[in-house]
């Protein structure tokens, strides 16, 4: 075979991929849900909170409930715990075609979600950068490096949580 044939061969070979790769992402759209474990956390000095992606405070984890903890430098200084939130329609008719005379979503423990509740969008920017510590050469800050997504200095606050979730009876 000649450079040529397997010049052809190869860029054939590409543009199949290419195509195919296309045709699957048309038959199958990449949704953009986030699963419903996720958390993210604000950290700034002191002042510390999470927010689940179900878009509520998920208050008990592991040992204690957790909420807004201020001054985060002491165990257990919750100062706010278990943020809850219900809908409620009158007069609704599911996709299925089942009508109820109430419809009601909890937004409260995560057993709701891909239920009636499916998170769509978890990130939090920031205005600047957290500052890296190092201590005895060690990366102490490393273990946040996942709480912020984006650094937009143009933003007004400091941080900004955007947390957007799709529920059962189509309101988001």
């Amino acid at each position: 075979m000649d450079i040529k044939q397997n010049n052809r061969q190869f860029a054939l070979l590409i543009y199949f991929a290419l195509v195919s790769f296309i045709l699957f992402f048309q038959i199958y759209p990449a949704t953009s849900q986030v699963a419903g474990t996720e958390k993210r956390y604000i950290r700034i000095g002191s002042l510390q909170s999470h927010f689940s992606a179900y878009g509520s405070e998920r208050a008990w984890n592991n040992s204690y409930y957790e909420g807004l903890i201020w001054p985060a430098d002491y165990l257990q200084q919750d100062n706010a715990v278990i943020k809850r939130a219900w809908i409620a329609v009158q007069d609704f008719t599911n996709p299925e075609g089942k009508h109820y005379d109430y419809y009601g979503i909890y937004f409260a423990r995560d057993e709701y979600v891909d239920v009636s509740l499916f998170p769509m969008e978890l990130k939090q920017s920031a205005k600047f950068a957290p500052p890296m510590v190092y201590v005895d050469g060690n990366n102490i800050s490393a273990i946040y490096s996942g709480d912020i997504d984006e650094i937009n200095p143009d933003q007004i606050a400091d941080r900004i949580i955007t947390n957007v979730v799709n529920t059962s009876m189509g309101l988001t």
